[in-house]
Formats: structure tokens, sequence, C-alpha cells
């Protein structure tokens, strides 16, 4: 007759040593595996805060540049009114075509925002730690939009008021050397002078600084939201 076998004993202690090693091993993993992606997020982070210091830095310029010329072209355009008061009479052809140009003429900047605009549609916008510099980027994203219609509520002006008139009364095509905004302008030709003594004209003066004035405001909102996510980018850095 042949014994039974002895039931095999489980060495507890030395089975529970084994499946703490392999979870400790598998935490080690997990560990290193996260302290690689947290280095390699921040490597990513670092290379697109260089990219957007860089693209905001140029935008600043750019903004700076369209305030300086809005505001002389403002200025200009008072003082064409006032010179139209009474003075026209003593200004030169070249001197009143001076006067036309900066009063209608519209200098809009561009915004630097390609890396922005990257990282929003990579995801990658969420390697940005630092959440006021995300939410910054994000409502100057919003502000430019605005900044854009001002823009475009003034280019509407010339394309169904301003431009009209000053070809039809005034022939302006002499300022002009080709189309400008979907209104054909002809090179040459001469001032008619008649045109710029009417009610019409002063209105649509009024309505060109008007405009000027709405530009620089919203430009200078964006000058200042510029000049913030620099200071958050450097601090990041």
């Amino acid at each position: 007759m042949n014994r039974q076998s002895e039931p095999t004993k489980i060495n507890w202690r030395q089975a529970l040593a084994e499946v703490l090693l392999l979870l400790a091993g598998i935490g080690l993993a997990l560990a290193a595996d996260d302290w690689f992606q947290q280095r390699q997020d921040r490597e990513e982070e670092n290379q697109y805060l260089v990219s957007l210091l860089d693209d905001f830095n140029d935008t600043k310029e750019r903004i700076e540049e369209a305030l300086m010329q809005t505001a002389r072209r403002r200025d200009r355009s008072i003082a064409f009114i006032q010179a139209l008061k009474g003075q026209m009479d003593s200004l030169s052809d070249e001197d009143l075509l001076s006067f036309i140009q900066d009063a209608f003429f519209y200098f809009g900047p561009t915004a630097v925002l390609a890396t922005y605009h990257d990282m929003v549609n990579s995801g990658d916008l969420r390697l940005i730690q630092d959440e006021t510099l995300r939410r910054r980027l994000a409502q100057f994203d919003s502000d430019w939009t605005d900044y854009q219609r001002v823009l475009d509520e003034a280019f509407g002006q010339w394309n169904l008021m301003q431009a009209p008139y000053l070809v039809e009364h005034t022939n302006v095509s002499a300022i002009y050397l080709q189309e400008y905004r979907g209104v054909p302008l002809i090179e040459g030709g001469i001032i008619h002078r008649d045109g710029l003594w009417t009610r019409d004209f002063e209105n649509l003066l009024g309505m060109a600084i008007i405009s000027r004035q709405d530009m620089i405001l919203e430009g200078e909102k964006l000058l200042a939201d510029v000049e913030e996510i620099i200071h958050l980018i450097d601090a990041d850095q």
C-alpha cells in the first residue's frame, strides 16, 4: 500500500518577501518612467517657452510700431480738419496729398501666434505648468480677435464710404498707385479741392479719427497683455 504524499507546506514569509520585491521593482520602474516623462515634458516646455518668448517679443515690436503710426495719422487727421477750416488755399497739392494719405491709410499690425496655435492644436499647451501663463495666452488670443474686428470696421468704412467719396468727389487716385481694399484707383490726375470743403468730407475725417482712437485703445490693451506674457515667460525660464 502506497503512502499518500504529505501536502507541500508553503513558506508564507518567503512568498510575501517575493511579492514585496516584485511590487518594489514595479514601483521603481514606474517611478523611473514617470521621472523620465516629466524630464522630457520639462525639456519640451522650455523649448516652447523660448519660441513663445521670440513670438511675443516680435509681436510687441509690431504693436508698438502700429500704435506709433496710428497715433501719428490720428493727429494728422485732426490737423487736416483744422486746415480745412480756413487754410486749405495755402496748402500745396503735395501737402494735400500727404494729409489725405495719412487720414485714410490704415496700418494694422500682425501678431505672431504660430507657436501658441501649434500648442493648442497638438494638445501640448498642457506642458505649460504656469496656469496664469496659459490663461493669459488664451486671453490674448481672444483679445487679438476683438482687435481684428476693430480693424475690420475701419477697413469697412474705407470700402463702403471713404474710398467711393474720395474717388468720385476729389480724384484722390493721385496718391494711390494700385487697387486698395477692393477699390480700383488709377495713378495720376489732379485733386478736386471742392470735394474737400464739404460737410460730408469732414464727417469722413471724423469717422477716421474715431476709428484710429479705437485702434489705439485696443492696441494699448494688447500691448499690456503682451508685456505681461513676456514677464511670465521670463519668470518660468
